[in-house]
């Protein structure tokens, strides 16, 4: 394990303390989106299914700015909905967090996504390419892919990603990560890539 990255076990424990700090409460399960508040990346649908969710212990954090976000943030759904403005910790809101959710239309290999990553959150991704290869990589279930027109098929995907092992998805994705998605390995995967043309 790169020593840069902290274990799941040191994870849950920072995580604890920051829930504190941020305001967060420990008996809510919370999803991070963290991006542009603006039509592409579809917070609008990430509202609908939590509307569906109704009274159980899961939260979401929508982390961003965006022409959307004044909208967003008058959204009343449940308590355990955050609309901070994006700052500079945003990795303390991923530690805090217990899932990773991306609803975009069109996304390269997201910078957050692999934040989440590096502290082995399950993840909740749309039906795009960049998504579909990096759960194509795990050897365990860590996460699923839903079909972001359709807040149902969100929906379902929740109620299934509730159900996985936090402590085995953790390990899986931080390995993945450490075989695959480091400064270092995709570097030298865009140099083999460019000297292959």
């Amino acid at each position: 394990m790169d020593l840069r990255y902290p274990s799941g076990i040191a994870i849950r424990f920072i995580g604890k303390k920051l829930r504190k700090d941020l305001g967060l409460k420990d008996d809510i399960r919370y999803f991070i989106f963290i991006g542009r508040f603006s039509g592409e990346k579809n917070p609008e649908l990430l509202i609908r299914a939590f509307k569906q969710i109704g009274a159980k212990q899961v939260g979401l954090i929508m982390l961003g700015e965006g022409p959307l976000w004044e909208d967003l943030k008058k959204t009343k759904v449940m308590t355990g909905f955050f609309y901070p403005v994006l700052k500079a910790n945003v990795y303390d809101y991923l530690i805090a967090s217990d899932y990773y959710i991306s609803a975009s239309d069109v996304e390269g290999l997201a910078n957050t996504l692999l934040e989440s990553m590096t502290v082995g959150l399950p993840m909740l991704l749309s039906d795009i390419p960049s998504h579909q290869e990096v759960l194509s990589k795990m050897s365990v279930t860590t996460g699923y892919i839903f079909n972001n027109k359709d807040s149902n098929s969100l929906f379902d995907k929740i109620e299934k990603v509730l159900l996985l092992d936090r402590t085995e998805v953790a390990r899986e994705v931080q390995d993945i990560f450490q075989k695959h998605y480091t400064a270092k390995k995709m570097s030298l995967s865009y140099q083999n890539a460019y000297t292959s043309l």
